[in-house]
């Protein structure tokens, strides 16, 4: 995808970065991210449905798919066996409560809530 920050420049990417000087929520791509978090919740109940439980998935990322991991694994309704994160953090800012599914806000309330953003 083309990415803002790099002058439109096209590469790997989960969602636009719009600045690397600012770490403001105006400055996050919300809509890019739901976007990769649907496609991944469409992977996971793929799965599901092929037979798998969902306690067997593992999701794991770097940098932005670190941030698309964390995401899924607190949005998604069934409970994922795990999720590795290097090097990324939690985006969406605040707004990650309003997006948090009841599964995972049982498990994440003391994260959502201590995580710096």
């Amino acid at each position: 995808m083309a990415i803002t920050a790099n002058y439109g420049m096209r590469m790997p990417a989960w969602y636009d970065v719009l600045s690397f000087k600012s770490n403001a929520p105006e400055d996050n791509d919300d809509f890019g991210m739901l976007r990769s978090i649907a496609s991944l919740g469409a992977l996971v109940e793929a799965e599901i449905k092929s037979g798998i439980p969902s306690e067997r998935i593992i999701f794991g990322g770097f940098s932005q798919g670190a941030a698309m991991t964390i995401l899924t694994g607190l949005i998604r309704e069934h409970n994922l066996g795990g999720l590795i994160v290097l090097s990324g953090r939690l985006r969406l800012g605040k707004k990650v409560k309003l997006v948090c599914s009841l599964a995972a806000s049982r498990v994440s309330t003391k994260l959502v809530t201590d995580v710096y953003y």
